[in-house]
């Protein structure tokens, strides 16, 4: 059996309120989903909190899923709305109108790929990630990490096109200007 129809079999389990196929489908997908929700909230406990929240909404909400093979795109969309959520719940979102920078460019400010021999590199990107603005993390995170293009972090995040370019271009400029900061520390 490929792995796509051990998912839908599993999904179609789960629809049947099957605890075991839930179990596995939990244990899956978890790590994944984890370590999403604390690259976006920054915060382990909160998110395992919003993770725990995901899989139970996702289990409750499995008859809207009209492809079982999409599960897990659709699952990390579930994590990632309830991180934000949980992020809006504490205050720590903030929009503001940037149509007035709507030709900023998005280029690549790292190549995360490639960061994967460089573990001291990928602790200085992680640590300075962390000490950035939420909003900037997420972008960051969503753009960068995650492979979302503009048009999924839009509809995401609810904003426009014009807003998710400007805001991912300052959240690059933000993440540059702590790994600058922290290289001249060092």
């Amino acid at each position: 059996m490929n792995p796509d129809e051990n998912i839908s079999l599993l999904i179609e389990q789960c629809k049947q309120q099957n605890t075991a196929a839930q179990f596995e489908i939990y244990k899956k997908f978890y790590k994944n989903m984890f370590n999403t929700a604390v690259r976006i909230l920054n915060n382990k406990e909160e998110a395992e909190d919003v993770m725990q929240e995901s899989f139970l909404k996702a289990f409750a909400e499995l008859d809207s899923l009209n492809n079982p093979k999409a599960f897990a795109g659709w699952l990390k969309q579930l994590v990632i709305r309830s991180c934000l959520n949980a992020i809006q719940k504490n205050k720590k979102w903030t929009f503001t109108d940037f149509e007035e920078n709507l030709n900023e460019t998005t280029e690549s400010v790292f190549d995360f790929e490639q960061l994967s021999e460089n573990t001291e590199q990928k602790i200085k990107i992680n640590n300075a990630l962390q000490s950035i603005k939420p909003n900037y993390r997420v972008a960051i995170t969503l753009h960068f990490i995650e492979g979302f293009d503009l048009d999924e972090m839009c509809s995401i995040l609810n904003i426009t096109n014009g807003n998710c370019r400007t805001l991912l271009s300052r959240a690059k400029t933000a993440l540059r200007t702590k790994i600058v900061a922290h290289e001249q520390v060092i």
